[in-house]
Order: C-alpha cells, then structure tokens, then sequence
C-alpha cells in the first residue's frame, strides 16, 4: 500500500513538471506575429464631410476611441467595442484623450475659437477647463496614476493635479523667433520635456528640445525642420509600458539614456519619419513611417507589413497605432479630397 501511494506521488509530481514545462509564464510567448494575422480595413466618414480620425485612445482590444478632425464636429469621435465603429458625438474636435477608466477621460479641444478641456463621466461630457484666448492645444500626456500636462500654442501649459486644472504660458528664449507653440510633451522619471515649434525672422520653421528645470524651462537642442540633423525625435515622445521612454520624428528614433537622447531603431535610416510608436516591448512594436508605410519590429529587424494588406498606399497616409499584442490597429487617412479615416486592424 505505502509502495502505491509513493507511486502516485511520483505520477503526481512528473505531470505538475510537465505541466509547467509546456506553459510558458512569459508574457512575449502569447504575441502574435502579425505576418500570421487576418487584416480587415474599416472606412469611416461622417455624412460627406471630412473625417482625418486615426488617433487611438485605447483601454483594450473592446474600448478603443477613434478621433480626430472632422469639418462636422459632431463626427470627430468613434468607439470600437470589440465588433464595430460606432458614432460618439463629442462636445468638440480633440486634439488629444487620456482615458484612465470608461467613466474618467479627458478630451482636449483643438478649436482655436473655444480652447476648452473635458471630462467624460461614463455617462457625458462637461467643459472642466476653459482658456479664454485664441490658443488650442496639440498634445497631453499623464504619469499613469492621476496627474496630466497638456501643452499648445503660445506656450500653453495646463497642469492637472488629479484635483483641479490650471493653466500658464510658459516664458522660453527662443534665438529670432518670431511665434511658437509646444507641439509635444513627454514626462518620465520626474522629468518634464517638449518638443517646441518657432519659426525664425526668414519664416524657416525650427524645432527645439526643451527640459523643465525647477521653475525655468531650458532650449537643449535644435534642429530646422526637415533638416535630418535631428539628436533627438522632434515629433512626439512615448513612455512605454516596460519603463523605457523614446522619442521619434525626422531622422528616425531615440532612446532616452540617463539624461541624454541616444540612437534607437532595429535599422536607423537618418532619412526616415517617424511618425507614430506603439509595443509590448522592444521586441515587439510597430511603426508607421514615411507617411505610408508600416513596418513590426521583433527587436533585431524591421518588418514590412505592406504587402500583408491590400490597399493602394499612394492615396493613403498612416499616423497612428495600437496594439495589446493579439492585434493591432493603424489609423489614417486618404489623400483624396474629402478625406476618409482608414483603420486597418490585425488580429
């Protein structure tokens, strides 16, 4: 009896090894290849009217909000709930979303005429913010847990607590400019960074670097627009979900390394654009690039996924991405007049 019972432990033992020797608790071992995913493409236009969505704000593959410019305000925002596109009518064109949870996102108007933050509660959306000048905003970003800086034109900072809002515009010495606006905030490790825009007295428009110390906000770097001499990505900035924190534009890709930006790309091409980032890690992320092409990267190449979907790409533009790894989404646009919002997606 006793020779039985150790018997059965042994079986026991061997089928729990074998077990956990056949399932893999890495988290890269259940993404998908997108080479091996089905592609769909979904149009959205409202009315006849000109409809540039493609920007995502995304909770899961289920609650994914579409927006952007529409010359309908009311077609500016969508919702994906996991089957399809529907139509949210929004209170205005946001320039950017935050979403933390389905009942707290904050939209942020591009409306040079009523430059205006809001909140939706699950249920509406009410006006929490509202800058009482000819301004709007172009970027957001968030530490992940409550507090949010949204930047624009003018030097437009807003600054939210997790309580209240306020707002300045911030004081930064550009060399012979004549106008400038913050076209881009990042915040990572306590560290508050923009990518200003300011055209010169020869109306040559330039891109700067620029690190907020203690009260002053300091110019690091610059570049003229379209110079490829870039040192840093003059687009936009992505803190990403495994702690490194990138920026990305002209001239390619960048990797923030202790206070300085070094070059970061599985193949760096100082003539590429990049102009959206998104991943599970830097062995699995997508680009879109050069306008119209889209490319997967598995931490040693580049991929092209072009030929994967079957689409004119001559008409087409691609600014944006999500993905939780199971599929993903690229949004853009056509190029014909009056532009349509093109979203593939891959699962």
């Amino acid at each position: 009896m006793k020779n039985i019972f150790i018997i059965l432990f042994i079986a026991i033992c061997s089928t729990a090894i074998l077990n956990s020797c056949g399932h893999s608790t890495n988290p890269e071992d259940t993404l998908k290849d997108p080479r091996e995913m089905t592609w769909t493409v979904d149009t959205i236009q409202t009315g006849d009217n000109q409809t540039t969505l493609g920007k995502f704000t995304a909770l899961n593959s289920k609650f994914i909000y579409t927006y952007g410019h529409c010359s309908d305000p009311s077609g500016g925002l969508y919702l994906y709930d996991g089957v399809s596109w529907k139509l949210k009518p929004p209170p205005d064109s946001f320039a950017k979303m935050i979403a933390f949870s389905q009942s707290r996102i904050f939209g942020f108007s591009e409306d040079r005429n009523e430059c205006a933050i809001y909140f939706y509660n699950g249920a509406s959306w009410n006006q929490v913010h509202f800058i009482d000048r000819l301004v709007q905003y172009t970027d957001a970003t968030t530490d992940g847990v409550s507090k949010i800086w949204a930047c624009g034109s003018k030097g437009l900072l807003s600054y939210y607590d997790g309580t209240k809002w306020t707002s300045e515009y911030i004081s930064i010495g550009f060399p012979q400019s004549k106008d400038f606006f913050l076209s881009a905030v990042g915040y990572h490790n306590n560290k508050l960074v923009f990518t200003a825009s300011s055209w010169n007295e020869n109306n040559m428009l330039w891109r700067y670097y620029v690190e907020k110390e203690g009260n002053n906000y300091l110019i690091k770097d610059s570049a003229a627009w379209f110079s490829y001499e870039n040192k840093w990505g003059n687009r936009f900035f992505y803190n990403s979900s495994w702690g490194a924190f990138y920026s990305y534009g002209e001239g390619g890709m960048w990797k923030m390394s202790g206070d300085r930006w070094i070059p970061f790309d599985a193949e760096q091409n100082s003539n590429d654009a990049i102009l959206s980032m998104y991943g599970i890690s830097e062995n699995y992320y997508y680009l879109c690039k050069n306008i119209n092409k889209i490319a997967f990267c598995n931490g040693g190449e580049q991929i092209l996924l072009n030929d994967k979907i079957n689409l004119d790409y001559n008409k087409l533009a691609f600014y944006n991405i999500w993905t939780d790894g199971k599929e993903v989404f690229i949004g853009g646009y056509t190029l014909d007049y009056p532009e349509k919002t093109i979203i593939i997606h891959g699962k």
